[in-house]
């Protein structure tokens, strides 16, 4: 079978899989949590959605268009020096959005109608959708490799985590406990992808011409990635912005 072929076999697989899951997700939840509970859970997620744009900053898409662009010129010694650039704006920026929770999350809780919303609430909500930028970080550098394979069974094994634990669970379910599966399955599926990235680029390295100049790797990547910043952050608060006021 082509590579091309198997990719387009592994993303379709993928859609359609995590897609049926996560209607199985949202089952367990409208079944197992009151209305004001789930309402409470959409609304921190939502917040944790809007926040994470901020410590994810369009990175992705940066990672998918250079990460071919290295790729196709043999300088994977780049594409790893992307990533872990990435990674580490990232880590940064996270404890910039916690501390800034910690902060003001009381003002937050009390916009949201205060009650089972608190700081810390928010902060683990902020954590749960934040813990997917490190596997979107892991599956724009699959993408730019064009290994969807690898992007297709980590996000179908997130995905049956988060189901599974919501099923077991399903008596005990709250909003807390909701959170943390999903938490700790995207640290657990995070961890997993970078492990196998990282062998994946070692060995793509050994293979390819690792160049004799390695120069910083911002000023190649800071016209788009402005643009990427910028359209993911508006994208995401186009689609997240109304759902904690409606919630």
């Amino acid at each position: 079978m082509s590579r091309i072929r198997a990719n387009a076999l592994a993303l379709g697989s993928s859609f359609f899989t995590t897609a049926f899951l996560a209607f199985l997700q949202v089952k367990i939840l409208t079944n197992h949590l009151d209305q004001t509970s789930f309402g409470v859970w959409s609304a921190v997620i939502a917040v944790g959605a809007l926040l994470a744009t901020l410590s994810e900053l369009g990175l992705p898409w940066v990672l998918v268009r250079y990460g071919a662009k290295f790729d196709a010129e043999g300088r994977l010694v780049r594409l790893f020096k992307l990533w872990t650039f990435a990674v580490r704006v990232y880590f940064l920026a996270l404890l910039g959005m916690l501390v800034l929770l910690i902060l003001v999350g009381p003002g937050i809780a009390k916009v949201l109608g205060g009650g089972q919303v608190d700081r810390w609430l928010l902060v683990l909500g902020y954590l749960t959708v934040a813990s997917g930028s490190l596997r979107a970080f892991n599956n724009a550098s699959f993408r730019g490799l064009r290994r969807m394979v690898f992007i297709a069974a980590l996000e179908i094994t997130f995905a049956a985590l988060v189901t599974l634990g919501y099923f077991v669970l399903r008596e005990h379910l709250s909003v807390p406990l909701v959170l943390s599966i999903a938490l700790g399955s995207g640290l657990l599926i995070a961890g997993l992808g970078i492990t196998i990235l990282l062998r994946l680029l070692i060995q793509l390295r050994r293979e390819s011409d690792p160049g004799v100049l390695d120069p910083p790797i911002l000023p190649e990547i800071r016209g788009f990635w402005q643009g990427s910043a910028f359209a993911g952050i508006f994208l995401v608060a186009i689609e997240q912005l109304d759902k904690p006021l409606l919630a």
